[in-house]
């Protein structure tokens, strides 16, 4: 890098952050958002519903309950679960 110049652009767009989880990956963030969407219903009769990919995924997924670091008690769910809005439970 020459120093004082100034640094071009980027030209990738900025990553998302990584998923916490060991079970679901960015391929199943994409597929669980289109079911949210109901973009998976229908695909090959309407060209509207798209199911989405990893790059455009409408939805910010956060882990909020591991049974291996919080237990699998149901008032460990509730513990963590209640009162975060909408919530996608993946067992």
């Amino acid at each position: 890098m020459v120093p004082d110049c100034p640094r071009p652009p980027s030209l990738m767009p900025p990553r998302r952050g990584g998923f916490e989880s060991i079970l679901i990956r960015a391929k199943h963030a994409a597929l669980i958002s289109s079911w949210i969407d109901r973009n998976d219903i229908n695909v090959f009769y309407n060209s509207t519903n798209i199911p989405y990919e990893y790059s455009n995924i409408p939805y910010e997924f956060k882990l909020l309950v591991r049974g291996s670091r919080d237990g699998f008690s149901p008032a460990a769910f509730h513990a963590k679960c209640d009162l975060q809005g909408p919530t996608v439970l993946v067992l």
